[in-house]
């Protein structure tokens, strides 16, 4: 089974606060039949960096493996798309398919006049 939405990535948003708390969802995961994770952690509204998603994606990642938890994880990000998403998105510094797996999170109403391109938050998960 895959879990196409999860905040399983420690110190990064409102999910898992530490390693071991990202390794026991993991395994309860694993035990329930989810082999497949995409860790869509919230993009745009922490304040940590892409280089710390992705230290903190592979940290989890080998405690995994080093443990033989049989999860595979998949990156992607959670992002509200508000006026500042174009822009980061832009920027690349915001994580988003192909390659990765994005869920997107819409503000009521959505700003008709912000010009974000929504294909780009399609949610997909990372195809190896």
């Amino acid at each position: 089974m895959v879990d196409l939405h999860t905040h399983i990535l420690p110190h990064l948003d409102d999910g898992a606060f530490d390693l071991e708390t990202s390794v026991r969802m993991a395994d309860l995961a694993a035990r329930s039949g989810v082999f497949h994770m995409a860790a869509t952690s919230h993009g745009n509204y922490y304040d940590y960096t892409l280089e710390e998603y992705r230290e903190n994606f592979e940290r989890l990642q080998a405690e995994l493996r080093d443990r033989e938890i049989p999860v595979k994880l998949y990156s992607g990000m959670e992002i509200f798309m508000d006026e500042k998403a174009a822009d980061l998105l832009d920027l690349g510094e915001l994580r988003t398919p192909p390659r990765t797996a994005a869920a997107s999170e819409l503000p009521p109403p959505i700003p008709a006049a912000v010009g974000i391109n929504f294909r780009r938050s399609i949610s997909t998960p990372e195809v190896t």
